[in-house]
This record gives structure tokens, C-alpha cells and sequence, in this order.
């Protein structure tokens, strides 16, 4: 297996678990100090973030793609001429790319702004609350300008085989971030208080990457060479692309609460949203593997190494589906007492629970194949995902106002069904070589058939213990002994053959020895 794949997967699983903790000991405190209508004010912040990320307009992950082929070439490049060749396009990237990204920070504050104001005003809310929303916007607008402005920096850190420090990165400054959190919400901060923490750690975020990019790259990022226009030419279409599978995807995901508030009533969002966000996370968490190869794929993609990249996408499958289906059972398991302890006495209820379980599952293996072939700037999904999101905007318009909460929550797994679901998978299957009956069924039976065991243990051994009368806690306390366990030997032994082991078990002794040298030399 491929070390620095381990070190990025490795980074992102310390950085989702700080994450995942911080979470959810900070959720349950906001859900306590904060009144329903502030509550639902910073959540619509929060959940618009990835609004402002649109308008980069897909040029972030074309241009790290980009820079990831061109680096995977140059790795594997003998010829004197060519190398000089590709290392001169390298640093014609960065000065084009930072280019574009300035020019496009600019763009995205007018825009934020300007629309922020027209949104939050046709929030029914109290004037006060809609005031302080508008503040933390503000707030938030800002900062994510300066975080486009600086991409190219991370970009470039990603693209070179730097994932581990960049990860390292965010895991300091989100975990700082999360931490402050703590204190704003304690003493009473409220909406403008946590925007200006937010905003703090997203330029500390950027600086840093700007700060080590110049010091481990600086053959690229501090070259002479400047922006191409026949650069930007070869760069239009995949950013079209791409932009239009962030949109599609905003769609798909994020809309959900503009329903809520405008056909609902808005004091039923915090509820709805914080379920989600255990869901959410539960997603990010099973696509850390594949998300942390994406780079690796793309060099091993332009060097030619298809059976290698073939390896790591079934890998990154298996462990993702294990994981969600693992953690899907554990939660359907513990729902109520979960979530009424998490959210102050708010479930939702187990309907809600498996709308969300369908439309994770279905949403996270689409993401693992067709990222997969995007990695190789391969951008012909953007039509077919700009159409789901389409189609879920019209059916969860249509079922929320038929059938509410319910309605709203079914309809991502309905439009993804219909569209991505099948089409951007199953292209993505035969492109790259990736049987359906061979590799994704076989998996997704097995997986699901290990996780109703999962299921069938933590429902039975609450049952006897008779933690399923008493309190939350010792029911929760049952889960975690029995379901993380599980997953974990099922990923070891019914996933990783003998020689990814054996290779896992080297690369630990390696790493061991190694740190016990340094600290023997200092």
C-alpha cells in the first residue's frame, strides 16, 4: 500500500474523530444556550457555507487535478527536455491559478452579500435575530473570500503529495476552531460571536498553507513564469464541469433547509439538522479513504499504473460501505436514546433515521466511483448531476408539502435513485474497469449482512443487560463496545487481504522504529 495514501487516510481519520467529538459535546450545549430561532440562524449560516464554495466555479478540484497529473508525469519522466517542459507548466499553473482565484474572491464577497441580504430577509424570524444573522454573514462572506483568495496554496500542497500536512493543518486550526467555540457558546456569544471564531481559523487555515507551500515548494510557487491565457482556454470546460457537479451536488445536499424554513415551520430545523449532521459525518467519515487518494490516483492514473489504481478504488469502496453500513446499523440501534440525550429531548424518529440512512448509502458509493474517474479529468457528470438536483428541488418541493419532514428527508434517495445513482455509477464501473456483480454487489451484500449482526448484537445485548429501561448513557455505552469493535475486524479481516496486512503491520513497525529514533537522537 502506498505510504503517503496511509499518512493523508491516517491524518483524516485523527482530524474526523477530533472533529466528530468536538461536535458532538458542542451540539447539545448550543442546543441548551442558544433559543430555537438563534439556533436556526447559525445553522442556516453554517449550512450555506458550501454555498460560497460554488463560486470558485469548479476551479479548485480541475486545478488540483490538473497539477496532480502533471506531477505524476514529471515523477516518472526521464527525458531532460521533458521534465524541464513539465516543470515549467507547474509554475505556470500556480501563477495562473492564483490569478484566478483572486479574481474570483472578489466575485464571491459581492455576491454573498448581495444575496445573503434578499435571503435572510425573507426569513420569518424576529428583526433582532434577523439582524444578528445578517452580522455573522457578513462575517463568515468575508472570510471565505480571503479562503478563495488563498486556495492556490492548498491546492498545491494537495496536488504534490503533501495531503498529510495539509490535513495536519486543518486538524489544528478546526480543532482550535471547535475548542473556541466551546467558550463563545458558554458565555453567551451567540450568532456573531461563533462567526467571528469561524472566520478567525479560515484565514489562520490559509496562512498556514501559504506559509509551508513556500517553503516545501518553492521552485514552483515562487517561479518567474506567467499567466497563460491558453491555460485558462484548456481550463474552461472541466471547470465548467465541475461546477456544474458542485452545484447539482448543493442541490442535491443543502437545500433541504430553505424548504424547511419556507414551507415549515423554521423552529423545526435545529431537529432536523442536528440528525442530519450525525449522518453527515457518518458519510464523511466512510469517504476519508477514498478522498485522501484522490491525488494518489491521479499520479498513479498519468504513470500508467492502472492495476494499482484499480486496487485502491475497490479498497476505498469496501471501507467505505463498511463503514456506513456499520454506523448506520449501530445508530438505527440507539436512535431514540441517542439522539433525545444529543439534541435535548429532539428525535426526530426512525423514519426520519432511514430516509437519511438510504440517501447516505446511495450518495456515498456514486461519490467513490465517480470521483475515482474525475481523478483522472475525466468531468462528463456535471449534466446528470445538475438533473438530480434539479429533480430533487421539484420532488422535495412536492412531498414537503405533502407528507412534511418526511417528505422533505425522502426525497434526496428518490432523485439520486433516478439519476446519479445508477448512471454516474455505473459509467464510472465500466470506464474503469470496476465489475458491478464482481466487486460493488458482492461487497454491499456482505457488508449489510455483517451490519444487521451488528444490529441483532446491540439490540440483544441492551435487551439483556436491560440498559434499554435505564439510562441513556449505559445504552449508548453498550453500542460502543460492540459496534466500533466490529467494524474494526471486519475492515481487518474481511476486507484487507493477507499482504495489505502484512504491509498495514510494517508500515506500523516502521513507523514506531522510526519515532523511537528521534527520540533516542534528541
Amino acid at each position: 500500500m502506498n505510504r503517503k495514501i496511509i499518512d493523508a487516510v491516517g491524518m483524516n481519520f485523527i482530524l474526523r474523530f477530533i472533529n466528530m467529538f468536538l461536535g458532538i459535546m458542542l451540539t447539545p450545549l448550543l442546543f441548551r444556550m442558544m433559543g430555537r430561532e438563534e439556533l436556526t440562524g447559525w445553522f442556516l449560516i453554517i449550512n450555506n457555507i458550501p454555498f460560497l464554495g460554488l463560486l470558485d466555479f469548479g476551479l479548485t478540484p480541475t486545478l488540483w487535478r490538473r497539477v496532480s497529473l502533471i506531477y505524476g508525469r514529471l515523477a516518472v519522466a526521464k527525458n531532460q527536455r521533458r521534465i524541464t517542459y513539465l516543470e515549467r507548466r507547474m509554475r505556470q499553473m500556480f501563477a495562473t491559478g492564483k490569478r484566478l482565484f483572486e479574481v474570483r474572491s472578489i466575485f464571491a464577497f459581492f455576491i454573498s452579500i448581495i444575496g445573503g441580504w434578499f435571503y435572510i430577509h425573507t426569513i420569518r424570524l424576529t428583526p433582532g435575530v434577523q439582524n444578528e444573522i445578517m452580522i455573522g454573514w457578513a462575517v463568515v462572506a468575508v472570510s471565505q473570500a480571503i479562503q478563495i483568495r488563498g486556495s492556490i496554496w492548498s491546492v498545491f500542497l494537495l496536488s504534490t503529495g503533501n495531503a498529510a500536512l495539509d490535513v495536519a493543518l486543518t486538524i489544528i486550526t478546526s480543532t482550535l476552531d471547535l475548542a473556541l467555540r466551546f467558550v463563545v457558546v458558554a458565555l453567551g456569544g451567540g450568532i456573531i460571536g461563533l462567526a467571528i471564531v469561524t472566520a478567525v481559523f479560515v484565514i489562520a487555515r490559509r496562512l498556514l498553507s501559504a506559509w509551508f507551500a513556500r517553503r516545501r515548494l518553492p521552485r514552483w510557487v515562487e517561479g518567474k513564469e506567467g499567466f497563460s491565457k491558453t491555460m485558462v482556454a484548456s481550463l474552461a470546460r472541466p471547470m465548467f464541469s465541475a461546477w456544474l457537479i458542485g452545484l447539482g451536488s448543493f442541490l442535491i445536499l443543502r437545500t433541504d433547509q430553505y424548504f424547511i424554513v419556507g414551507l415549515l415551520d423554521p423552529k423545526e430545523l435545529p431537529a432536523y439538522q442536528g440528525t442530519l449532521q450525525v449522518f453527515a459525518s457518518l458519510s464523511q467519515l466512510a469517504l476519508l479513504t477514498g478522498g485522501a487518494a484522490g491525488v494518489f490516483l491521479s499520479h498513479s492514473w498519468a504513470a500508467g499504473k492502472v492495476e494499482a489504481f484499480r486496487t485502491t478504488v475497490g479498497l476505498s469502496l469496501r471501507i467505505c460501505l463498511a463503514i456506513l453500513w456499520f454506523g448506520i446499523a449501530t445508530l438505527m440501534a440507539i436512535g431514540s436514546p441517542f439522539f433525545t440525550l444529543w439534541l435535548n429531548g429532539a428525535f426526530v424518529g426512525y423514519g426520519l433515521m432511514m430516509a437519511f440512512a438510504l440517501s447516505t448509502l446511495l450518495n456515498a458509493q456514486t461519490s467513490v466511483l465517480m470521483d475515482a474517474d474525475r481523478s483522472t479529468e475525466h468531468e462528463v457528470y456535471g449534466k446528470v448531476v445538475i438533473i438530480c438536483g434539479l429533480l430533487n428541488v421539484i420532488i422535495t418541493y412536492v412531498l414537503g408539502k405533502m407528507f412534511g419532514l418526511i417528505g422533505i428527508a425522502l426525497s434526496t434517495s428518490i432523485a439520486v435513485a433516478l439519476t446519479t445513482g445508477w448512471v454516474s455509477a455505473m459509467h464510472a464501473q465500466r470506464r474503469l474497469g470496476i465489475g458491478f456483480f464482481t466487486v460493488v454487489a458482492p461487497v454491499q451484500l456482505m457488508t449489510a449482512v455483517m451490519a444487521a449482526a451488528i444490529y441483532g448484537l446491540i439490540r440483544g445485548a441492551n435487551a439483556l443487560t436491560g440498559t434499554t429501561v435505564g439510562p441513556p448513557q449505559m445504552t449508548l455505552a453498550v453500542a460502543l463496545a460492540i459496534g466500533p469493535p466490529g467494524l474494526m475486524l471486519w475492515i481487518w479481516f474481511g476486507i484487507f487481504s493477507k499482504s495489505q496486512r502484512s504491509g498495514l503491520l510494517r508500515y506500523a513497525r516502521d513507523t514506531i522504529t522510526r519515532l523511537m529514533m528521534r527520540r533516542g537522537a534528541s
